[in-house]
C-alpha cells in the first residue's frame, strides 16, 4: 500500500473528489489503513457535518475492509445490498478488487 502526496498532503489512497475534499477540509493526514478506518468510524458516529455513509463506505473499502465488516461497522444503517453496490463501484473506479 502506498501513500500518495498532493500539495504535501498525505493520502493513503486515491479517493473520489468528494472524499478527498472532506479529508482536506478536516485536515487529517491519512497514511495508514488504521487512520482511514478511524476516520470512517468518526463519520459513522456523526462527528463531521455534511459527510455521509457513502463516504464512510468508500474509506472503509479503500482501507481493505470487506462488505460484511463494513455492514457490521455501519450497524445496520445501510442495507447490505447497497453496500455491495457501492463497494463494487469503488473497486472499479479507485481500487483493485478485494473479494
Amino acid at each position: 500500500m502506498s501513500v500518495f502526496y498532493f500539495d504535501d498532503f498525505a493520502l493513503f489512497r486515491p479517493w473520489s473528489v468528494r472524499t478527498y475534499n472532506m479529508v482536506r477540509r478536516i485536515g487529517r493526514q491519512l497514511t495508514t489503513a488504521e487512520q482511514v478506518v478511524d476516520l470512517a468510524d468518526d463519520i459513522v458516529l456523526g462527528l463531521y457535518r455534511n459527510v455521509g455513509r457513502r463516504c464512510a463506505v468508500e474509506l472503509y473499502r479503500g482501507a481493505g475492509l470487506g462488505v460484511r465488516v463494513i455492514y457490521d461497522r455501519l450497524d445496520g444503517a445501510m442495507a447490505l445490498e447497497d453496500i455491495v453496490t457501492l463497494c463494487n463501484q469503488f473497486d472499479i473506479m479507485f481500487h483493485e478488487p478485494i473479494d
